[in-house]
């Protein structure tokens, strides 16, 4: 039996290699020296009989048999301490982690803002590193490296052709999608139909895919090519892009709520079922589930989700509904337009 050559002691440093790429990172983590370390990675590469760590450039990134040990290994450790009750409690208010998120620039604006208000409240020692869904850091969810990813409909949208098993996706909230423009835009003195949103320029964000997601559910539905005459990879182009053109911008509500209070800009409402509504999807490693700082954080941001999405509830609700002004002899009337959105008439298929 091959464990009875394997010194266990060493899939504390294996782990710590297999984050950190990085041996002097790994001895730090591992409270060694950089020379201490060195040795456990010979041994390790002798056990594995592969070099785990190779170096390209001035870098060392992980062989296929090291990234392929990623995920058992880290699963092996939280069963070690799952069995020997040695797992860490986690205590928000004292405990200084460091989690990191991957988050859409359609999503990331509205929603971490309000995730950091509630850390700073109830955890004041979390830090939160944020990064973009690029295919790199997609690889490192699909092998436990980030905790975290928050997006809309996945995995359609992301830019890896498949995930494992080994990750968790959950829907936490439906996400309505409504269209930014420039104040005084000529298409929003009548109300906005689908013929008009076809026909108009847009601004589209792309976050590493062949196409974002309007592009796609247009020519899905309307057999028709949108007439894209910007791509930008980030979100935060926007307001400036649209309050100097005649372009549109179809984000979802909660991202044109904020942007529509930039002086210059408007947020408008699209036509009933131009664009159905997107699942706020998070994701993360199956590995990081018995560890309870990482379910606090993770639930920290799933109610945060659901609060911002229920915010932005339907038309028909008459919760959500406020009145507007009717003009001079007609009787007020209670409107179902959503605060801070210019209604629009239906044009689209329902």
């Amino acid at each position: 039996m091959r464990l009875k050559r394997f010194d266990l002691n060493l899939l504390l440093a294996l782990d710590a290699l297999l984050r950190e790429k990085n041996v002097t990172r790994a001895a730090e983590r591992c409270f060694l020296s950089q020379p201490a370390m060195s040795a456990a990675l010979g041994k390790l590469r002798d056990y594995f009989s592969d070099p785990l760590l190779v170096r390209i450039g001035r870098e060392l990134e992980l062989t296929p048999r090291g990234r392929s040990l990623v995920g058992p290994v880290q699963q092996m450790l939280l069963d070690t301490q799952t069995v020997l009750g040695t797992q860490a409690v986690f205590d928000p208010s004292i405990d200084r982690r460091a989690f990191t998120a991957i988050g859409s620039d359609l999503v990331t604006p509205w929603l971490m803002p309000r995730v950091l208000r509630r850390l700073v409240e109830q955890a004041p020692g979390i830090r939160v590193q944020l990064d973009r869904p690029t295919p790199g850091n997609m690889m490192r969810l699909a092998q436990g490296e980030v905790h975290l990813l928050a997006t809309l409909d996945a995995p359609d949208y992301l830019p890896l052709p498949g995930l494992s098993d080994s990750v968790r996706t959950v829907v936490v909230g439906q996400v309505r999608w409504a269209c930014l423009a420039r104040a005084g835009h000529p298409d929003s003195q009548t109300a906005l139909t689908v013929e008009q949103l076809l026909a108009a320029p847009h601004i589209v964000v792309r976050d590493n895919v062949g196409a974002s997601l309007l592009e796609t559910t247009v020519r899905k539905r309307y057999q028709n090519e949108l007439d894209v005459r910007v791509v930008t990879p980030s979100a935060f182009h926007i307001p400036h892009l649209v309050a100097t053109t005649p372009f549109l911008c179809v984000m979802p509500l909660q991202l044109a709520r904020l942007f529509g209070t930039h002086p210059g800009l408007q947020t408008l409402e699209l036509p009933e079922g131009f664009m159905p509504a997107s699942r706020l999807n998070l994701m993360w490693h199956r590995s990081h589930e018995p560890d309870a700082g990482h379910a606090w954080f993770r639930t920290q941001i799933a109610n945060t989700a659901s609060e911002a999405t229920a915010a932005a509830e339907p038309l028909s609700n008459p919760e959500r509904s406020m009145s507007r002004r009717r003009p001079s002899g007609h009787h007020a009337k209670r409107s179902t337009a959503v605060p801070g959105v210019k209604r629009r008439m239906s044009a689209g298929p329902r």
